[in-house]
């Protein structure tokens, strides 16, 4: 019988054994030492473990979890792990608890945004998204818009999350939001771009391709 792991309306993690297999067996070590946290969402701010160590999990291009190899495909359990995931100042991808930080390997953006709303227009418009965690994030100077350059020829827009994480918006969302491109002012040049949140996010200059 596989191993279950649930959360209590104060907001307790429980792991459940037992455990079929060894595939989740250090993964779910790890929320075991979250059993005290009350909270919805766990204060990884205030931790600063000394010991590292290795998750064995990677999270793919699309935002998929993977241990081992085998992927996650519990949306809830990858979910619980996403609440604990932290970009330290190394640049690296950890799961954050009391006592240690494992780390996880992240292909791209270890978020995936899935949904948009938009409301309002100009720089005073609201920008809504909705990561394939099941986050939400306001378009703003705390959570920017920005758009990288890549294999690709047209730069990909990226959206920041919390604790260093950004979420990559999905080929879905992204010809939804491109529908918002309009010419703006930027470092005194005229830019492709996108106004939300009082600002004005650029793409690329207005005389190069079009987006």
């Amino acid at each position: 019988m596989p191993a279950k792991a649930s959360v209590s309306r104060a907001g307790i993690i429980t792991v459940h054994a037992p455990i079929r297999s060894r595939v989740l067996k250090s993964a779910y070590a790890l929320l075991s030492h979250l059993d005290d946290v009350k909270d919805k969402r766990p204060p990884i701010h205030l931790w600063q473990p000394d010991r590292v160590t290795e998750s064995r999990m990677r999270i793919d291009v699309d935002g998929n979890w993977f241990h081992e190899g085998a992927a996650i495909e519990r949306l809830r359990l990858a979910r619980l792990f996403a609440s604990i995931l932290r970009r330290e100042d190394d640049g690296q991808y950890y799961l954050i608890t009391p006592v240690e930080k494992s780390r996880v390997d992240v292909e791209d953006a270890p978020f995936v945004i899935i949904g948009m709303d938009v409301r309002g227009s100009g720089s005073s418009r609201v920008i809504t998204f909705t990561t394939n965690m099941a986050e939400s994030v306001v378009v703003s100077d705390a959570h920017p818009l920005v758009f990288r350059a890549g294999r690709q020829e047209a730069p990909l827009p990226y959206v920041h999350v919390r604790d260093g994480l950004d979420a990559r918006v999905s080929r879905a969302v992204y010809y939804d939001l491109m529908e918002l491109v309009e010419e703006g002012a930027h470092e005194g040049r005229p830019w492709y771009g996108i106004s939300a949140g009082g600002r004005f996010f650029p793409i690329q200059p207005a005389d190069a391709t079009p987006v």
